[in-house]
């Protein structure tokens, strides 16, 4: 079963980035996969496929190391490019906010997981929504330059409760997700 734990954005959010996202497609309507409305989450990790019977493992760690965590506050403040604004494969938003804390629970969790026996990240954790995957060669100069900072600012806030562990589905019509398990934030 292909899993990954994540937080989900509110419908609100999710509506605003639909909307720079109709913007962003006018501006080049070939050469990026747009991630749909389902698919916008900040992962925190992706755990790949696994065995039905380490879920319960997943969970406690999850459980375990929320216990004190608070409820996060997040602004989309930014769009970025992995690897890099010049060689750009993913377009995102960047996040801020309570990002310490959330790094700092991340840490905690995949140190966890890595001692758990799960495959450790390969890249430092940057908080972010993924909107589209570039497909072919565009002129990012031309694009950054078109998408102002006010667009962005317009997305907004906010408050993260929970943390969701999804399961994802490939299909030919793209990946669909279910959540196995919610795990609410804030000192019990």
């Amino acid at each position: 079963m292909r899993t990954f734990l994540a937080v989900e954005p509110p419908g609100e959010i999710k509506n605003r980035i639909e909307l720079l996202q109709g913007k962003l497609k006018n501006l080049y309507p070939e050469g990026i996969r747009w991630v749909n409305r389902d698919g916008i989450h900040l992962t925190l990790k992706f755990f790949g496929n696994v065995e039905e019977k380490k879920i319960a493992l997943i969970r406690d760690i999850i459980e375990r190391e929320i216990t004190d965590s608070e409820e996060f506050w997040f602004t989309v403040e930014n769009l970025g490019f992995f690897p890099s604004p010049k060689h750009p494969r993913v377009i995102w938003l960047g996040l801020g906010g309570d990002i310490r804390s959330l790094s700092e629970l991340n840490k905690r969790l995949e140190q966890n997981f890595v001692a758990s026996g799960f495959r450790e990240e390969e890249h430092p954790f940057t908080p972010h929504l993924t909107l589209g995957r570039i497909k072919s060669n565009i002129n990012m100069e031309n694009w950054r330059s078109s998408v102002s900072e006010e667009e962005i600012t317009e997305i907004g806030a906010f408050y993260v409760y929970e943390l969701i562990l999804f399961k994802s589905e490939l299909t030919p019509q793209g990946a669909r997700y279910t959540k196995l398990a919610s795990f609410p934030l804030g000192k019990k």
